[in-house]
């Protein structure tokens, strides 16, 4: 399974790159921010979508397998994706600073 984010761009000067995730299962969504990380299993990517009218970022993520997508909670400025493991995702602010991302509380029912 593979997945990429294509035709990026800037979605404000000097900000964080966006573009159309694909996945090879068919998945599309829009408004994707560049860092995208597969989870240990590679059953599920996450990625952070942008909200241009806030603008904001959430984390969301998809299981590639079923298709169906669901929001972790908060809502962050640009950030990048830097592992997926144990029910949480590790992520990079603009600032340097480290922190993790609890996914344990997504329902997929």
């Amino acid at each position: 399974m593979w997945a990429e984010v294509r035709d990026a761009s800037e979605f404000q000067m000097s900000g964080p790159r966006v573009g159309r995730l694909v996945v090879s299962t068919g998945h599309k969504e829009p408004l994707v921010c560049t860092s995208i990380v597969w989870s240990e299993d590679s059953r599920s990517l996450a990625f952070l979508r942008l909200f241009p009218d806030t603008p904001e970022f959430r984390s969301i993520v998809l299981d590639a397998l079923s298709g169906k997508t669901r929001y972790a909670a908060g809502r962050f400025g640009p950030l990048t994706l830097l592992k997926f493991a144990g029910g949480s995702l590790r992520v990079r602010g603009t600032d340097g600073f480290e922190q993790e991302v609890d996914l344990s509380r997504i329902a997929w029912s």
